[in-house]
């Protein structure tokens, strides 16, 4: 019988798709569609928590890298630190306010 109340062809390949869209990589979304044929939900939910968590896992470190570039445009901003050039800024900032040592 398999795939309990996913019967029709279009949802099983709206199931797969979705698979897909959440970063599913081809041989997983294979394995997670053959657990959903035979029944096994238990186990698909399991895999599909996997997932999920490898996917905030990614959102974490994305998010950590955004951090990083806020905090250096907010020390940028407040240092009102210039680009070297010619000409030596008026009022540098001290090297403690710039994250300097």
């Amino acid at each position: 019988m398999g795939m309990h109340g996913c019967c029709d062809p279009l949802a099983r390949q709206a199931v797969a798709q979705n698979l897909r869209d959440a970063g599913c990589p081809e041989a997983d979304v294979a394995r997670m569609m053959q657990l959903l044929d035979e029944g096994r939900t238990a186990e698909l939910v399991q895999s599909l928590k996997c997932q999920r968590c490898r996917l905030i896992e990614d959102l974490h470190k994305q998010q950590k890298k955004v951090d990083c570039l806020d905090y250096l445009i907010y020390q940028l901003k407040k240092c009102a630190c210039r680009p070297r050039g010619d000409q030596a800024p008026a009022d540098p900032c001290p090297p403690q306010d710039c994250g300097g040592e």
